[in-house]
């Protein structure tokens, strides 16, 4: 989408299919502390957003398919934004991410 259009849920599904295929939500946390500050802003909104999202198909109580394959499949993302508190620079968008993930019980287990 753009700001004249609104994505489509599809659209919305492939990007974040697509970045948990290309392992990007783990290159983007352990890389956080080296983004321009805008940029680690921009992260931590892609972080959150990719996090809450759910298909349209997806049952009511489901956990979000990008935080399920965190939590299931490569919990190094989890710990990767925990490193990022040993930086100055990403502690805060770390934490706001991890801070978010907990309301979520398989990511707090």
């Amino acid at each position: 989408g753009t700001q004249e259009t609104d994505s489509s849920p599809e659209q919305i599904y492939q990007l974040v299919t697509g970045l948990i295929d290309e392992d990007l939500l783990y290159l983007l946390a352990i890389n956080l502390y080296r983004l321009p500050f805008e940029s680690r802003k921009d992260t931590q909104v892609i972080f959150s957003y990719v996090f809450r999202f759910r298909p349209a198909s997806a049952a009511p109580k489901s956990d979000p398919i990008a935080l399920s394959y965190v939590v299931c499949n490569r919990p190094q993302v989890l710990v990767e934004l925990c490193r990022a508190y040993g930086y100055k620079e990403s502690a805060t968008p770390a934490g706001s991410v991890l801070r978010e993930l907990l309301k979520n019980e398989a990511a707090a287990a």
